[in-house]
């Protein structure tokens, strides 16, 4: 039993070092009286806007949490939670869910999601098979098995899968489809896109 305390005692301590999420070692000690769990409801004039810590490298926002609001964040980040309002990264981002908003990093990566609005990278995304987006995208290139409803301006391949669906015009510098995928839309391929 003793074992069991100490593990989740270095657990949290780990917790409230890292992420300062929970509560300080000295904290938990003092409280002795059982706390009745409420819910919270917080309101706001203008909508949260998140900044990451310049020394974070990478962060996870996990699955079940909404944030409406902008997320800002100098490193990687990695979205299992639902947001209502614009990433912007300096590192890659990874989504899982719903974002409605704008999403702009070094590289974007969907897997499994919906986003409605607009992709911007400067390196390259990725659409996986599940994934629907309701906007364009802009990058360097585009890897898609998924859904894209919007134009796509990418200077250097668009791959399009089997199962990918764009309607949309396409602007590329060069292009592979697979037999199945379905364009509706212009293709232009110049060199300097």
């Amino acid at each position: 039993m003793m074992s069991n305390n100490n593990n989740k005692n270095n657990l949290n301590k780990a917790m409230f070092d890292m992420f300062g999420v929970g509560k300080a070692p000295e904290q938990e000690k003092k409280e002795t009286a059982p706390v009745k769990e409420q819910a919270a409801v917080v309101k706001t004039e203008a909508p949260a806007v998140v900044k990451v810590a310049p020394a974070a490298k990478a962060t996870y926002i996990a699955e079940g949490i909404v944030i409406e609001g902008n997320i800002t964040a100098k490193g990687d980040i990695e979205m299992a939670g639902e947001l209502k309002g614009n990433l912007v990264s300096g590192g890659a981002a990874t989504v899982h869910s719903s974002v409605i908003g704008n999403v702009t990093a070094s590289a974007i990566t969907l897997i499994d999601c919906c986003v409605t609005g607009d992709l911007s990278a400067s390196g390259d995304i990725v659409v996986t098979e599940n994934s629907v987006v309701n906007g364009n995208i802009k990058g360097n290139s585009l890897s898609c098995s998924g859904k894209v409803n919007g134009d796509v301006v990418v200077k250097e391949n668009v791959s399009l899968d089997s199962s990918a669906r764009v309607i949309g015009n396409i602007t590329t510098g060069s292009m592979i489809v697979a037999r199945g995928a379905v364009i509706k839309g212009t293709i232009e391929m110049r060199a300097d896109s």
